[in-house]
């Protein structure tokens, strides 16, 4: 980070288009969401003293335990039993976040209803908390379906 901040983007400012930020938002050092917002706030000063362009990726969803489980008890059971094993701390952090920094905060979370199985029986997922290729291309459209995300790309 100390790279990238210090040298970097100093260097190299004029010829950056933007930057998204996105990360594990709930795995917080600090443990405490003011702190992450305020380093966010932070950032965000930084970069736009340098004229760049951002957006924030938001929190996925995060499961306690691996999401090809709840995926195959769901095919199974023919039942949405997804609710049961979501982390609460990362939908909170992740409303949040969606408050205090709206427009440039683009919501991922899927809040309803987890995506089926691809075609190709693919879950959304591979483990708790990091998406599969087909997960991945579900984002994508949602990005592509935003605003804001838009407007970052023109």
């Amino acid at each position: 980070m100390n790279f990238i901040f210090k040298d970097f983007i100093p260097k190299h400012a004029a010829s950056i288009d933007g930057v998204i930020l996105s990360g594990n938002w709930s795995d917080l050092k600090s443990g405490k969401p003011e702190q992450l917002v305020k380093d966010l706030k932070e950032t965000l000063k930084y970069l736009e003293e340098k004229h760049i362009k951002v957006v924030i990726l938001g929190q996925n969803e995060i499961y306690n335990i691996p999401y090809p489980s709840i995926a195959a008890r769901e095919y199974e059971y023919g039942k949405k039993i997804s609710a049961n094993y979501v982390v609460g701390k990362a939908y909170e952090l992740n409303a949040t976040l969606k408050r205090k920094f709206d427009p440039l905060y683009i919501d991922i979370y899927n809040y309803k209803d987890i995506p089926p199985l691809s075609n190709k029986y693919d879950p959304y997922m591979f483990d708790e908390h990091h998406l599969t290729k087909y997960g991945a291309d579900i984002v994508v459209e949602k990005l592509y379906n935003n605003k804001s995300f838009i407007n970052f790309l023109k």
